[in-house]
C-alpha cells in the first residue's frame, strides 16, 4: 500500500472516507451502547476520550498503510453513519493476497442497501487496486443481517472459529466467511 493507502471511495448513495477524529461523537453515541457493541462483536466504548484514542490509532494505521478504516457517510453528507475496514491478514508477507473485512452501520439505517453499496466499493478497491485474492470476515453467530450481506456479496461460510474473540473478558466464537477471487 502507498501513502494513499486508504482512499476516498464514492458510490451512488454512499461515500467511504478515511476515519477522522471528528467522527468520535457520532461513533461513541452508538459504540457506547452495550447492545450495539455486542451485536458488532465488541465491547462498549466507555467514554468519548477512549473513542478518540481508538480513532487516533486507526488514523495512524491508515497513514502507515497497514489498515483501511473508513467512515461511511451518505453521499454529500459529512456525518458518520457507519464504518468499514480492510486490512491484510499477514502484513509482514507481500504481496498481500488475503484481507480481512469488518463493518458496522447505525441500526436505523439498516435494510436500505447502504452497507451493501459500501462493502461493494471496498471489495472492488481491495480486489482491483490491491490484488486481493481472498477476503474474509468474522461474524458473531446469530448475526443474520451480516450473514445475508456476505452471502449476497459472494462470501461462503467456511466454519466456526471457537474463542476467536474476547469481549468483556469472555471468549466468543465467530463464524468465518470468505470470498475468493477467480484468477484472471
Amino acid at each position: 500500500m502507498t501513502e494513499q493507502a486508504c482512499p476516498v471511495l464514492t458510490g451512488t448513495r454512499v461515500q467511504l472516507r478515511p476515519i477522522h477524529r471528528h467522527d468520535a461523537v457520532a461513533m461513541h453515541r452508538l459504540w457506547s451502547q452495550p447492545a450495539f457493541a455486542g451485536s458488532a462483536g465488541g465491547a462498549p466504548v466507555p467514554d468519548l476520550e477512549t473513542m478518540q484514542a481508538v480513532i487516533d490509532l486507526f488514523d495512524s494505521m491508515n497513514r502507515a498503510g497497514l489498515f483501511c478504516k473508513w467512515t461511511l457517510t451518505r453521499l454529500g453528507e459529512p456525518d458518520w453513519i457507519g464504518e468499514c475496514e480492510l486490512h491484510p491478514v499477514s502484513p509482514q508477507l507481500r504481496p498481500w493476497c488475503e484481507w480481512s473485512l469488518g463493518y458496522t452501520l447505525a441500526p436505523p439505517l439498516r435494510g436500505q442497501g447502504l452497507m451493501l453499496e459500501a462493502v461493494s466499493l471496498a471489495l472492488d478497491w481491495v480486489t482491483h487496486a490491491q490484488g486481493a485474492q481472498r477476503v474474509s470476515a468474522d461474524v458473531p453467530p446469530g448475526n443474520e443481517p451480516s450473514r445475508r450481506l456476505l452471502a449476497r456479496l459472494g462470501f461462503k461460510q467456511e466454519g466456526l472459529q471457537r474463542a476467536k474473540a474476547c469481549v468483556q473478558g469472555m471468549p466468543q466464537d465467530r463464524e468465518l466467511w470468505a470470498r475468493v477471487s477467480e484468477p484472471s
